[in-house]
């Protein structure tokens, strides 16, 4: 799930897995989402996780692989929101962006589901990227 400036979450065999992206100054939202679906597809196929071939090793993909995969969508969402218009950036642009921050695994007393917390922010942000 991309939540906008908090980031993205994931749900993984392992547990619940966050990337926090870098801070930006935000030009324009247009675009995000798509940026970021493209990322995560690419950093998949990089990683060889992606196609009807490989779905038993994505389910079996260890945090690294999908960090890795999560946080290049995370750079390239922060990328786009960077700059005005729709204007998704290129390999180029990702291999020289800062890194996103560490991922983290969600632990919580209060949330025992696995599931991300619902906020008034958490949706807002989600809806703008």
């Amino acid at each position: 799930m991309t939540r906008g400036a908090l980031g993205a979450y994931v749900l993984t065999r392992q547990g619940p897995l966050e990337v926090t992206p870098v801070p930006v100054a935000v030009a324009d939202t247009v675009g995000a989402g798509d940026s970021f679906m493209a990322a995560l597809l690419d950093g998949l196929a990089l990683a060889d996780l992606l196609g009807a071939a490989h779905r038993d090793e994505l389910r079996a993909a260890d945090r690294t692989r999908i960090t890795r995969a999560l946080t290049r969508a995370t750079r390239a969402a922060a990328l786009t929101v960077s700059r005005p218009g729709a204007d998704l950036p290129t390999a180029t642009d990702l291999a020289d962006s800062p890194p996103a921050r560490p991922a983290r695994t969600r632990t919580s007393r209060h949330n025992t589901t696995g599931t991300p917390p619902r906020r008034a922010a958490d949706l807002t942000e989600r809806s703008t990227s």
